[in-house]
């Protein structure tokens, strides 16, 4: 069986530079607006969203915990 590293499958790093943590995971105008949609600002919900969105846009596909 292949390593993890040896997939084509994406994966998060362990070791986030502050740069790509502003480019890559930072909410766009569009993904607020689309968890504002789908609930309340203040809510739990709606940072879990975001999260989601941001790991699904990065990887590909969903990840669940």
């Amino acid at each position: 069986m292949a390593a993890i590293y040896q997939t084509a499958y994406p994966r998060i790093k362990s070791d986030i530079t502050e740069d790509e943590l502003g480019d890559v995971y930072t909410p766009t105008p569009e993904d607020q607006k689309f968890a504002l949609r789908h609930c309340k600002r203040t809510s739990a919900s709606f940072l879990g969203l975001l999260i989601q969105l941001k790991i699904t846009q990065r990887l590909g596909r969903c990840v669940f915990l």
